[in-house]
């Protein structure tokens, strides 16, 4: 349980910097047509992250929701980064990327992975979208008044787990994400038939 830790730093940065508290013109309100979600990541790559990731990015219904990746700074590229398909690169300046975010309008902005990189943790402070949300890419709370929802999957979570979250913790089926099925050699050979002496 380290909430109280993470409770008691976050709230010593935002007393520090009370500017990180930036609220968005829009937060708060009603989703108008399709809803709008944004997901922001320094891990659209072949890191953990990524994996965990990539089902959402590519799966959710675009008949229903509008997507809108944002990149951190510094964050690099690999091959799978294309298979997210369009990505917003943000500013390095802070105050510039939570304007850029805000001006997206979103109704749900997700955070796969707040406390892996400084530059997501301190965005993270702002309430850009009506609702906010963060995954078990860093599997604690994050602290954060702005973050509402810490979505986990109900095997990982002990009992009593609500109460190590700032955040409500949201308790889903599965692992909560989608993986693609690994591709099968041609060859049956195993690993082990591979290692015995011939």
């Amino acid at each position: 349980d380290d909430r109280p830790l993470q409770e008691a730093q976050a709230a010593y940065f935002l007393a520090a910097t009370p500017s990180l508290g930036f609220v968005a013109p829009h937060a708060g309100a009603r989703p108008k047509g399709r809803i709008r979600v944004g997901i922001v990541s320094h891990f659209f790559t072949k890191h953990t992250v990524g994996y965990l990731t990539l089902g959402l990015a590519t799966l959710l219904d675009r008949a229903r929701f509008d997507l809108v990746l944002f990149r951190t700074p510094g964050a690099g590229r690999d091959s799978l980064t294309p298979r997210f398909g369009p990505i917003v690169d943000l500013p390095p300046d802070l105050a510039q990327a939570r304007r850029a975010i805000a001006a997206a309008e979103l109704d749900v902005l997700h955070y796969p992975e707040i406390g892996m990189d400084h530059f997501t943790y301190f965005l993270a402070f702002a309430r850009l979208a009506t609702v906010q949300t963060m995954a078990w890419g860093h599997p604690i709370t994050s602290g954060l008044p702005a973050i509402d929802l810490f979505l986990s999957p109900h095997e990982m979570e002990p009992e009593g787990a609500a109460a190590h979250y700032r955040e409500r913790l949201v308790r889903l089926k599965g692992l909560t994400f989608a993986g693609a099925r690994p591709a099968v050699p041609d060859s049956a050979d195993t690993l082990l038939d591979k290692t015995r002496p011939s």
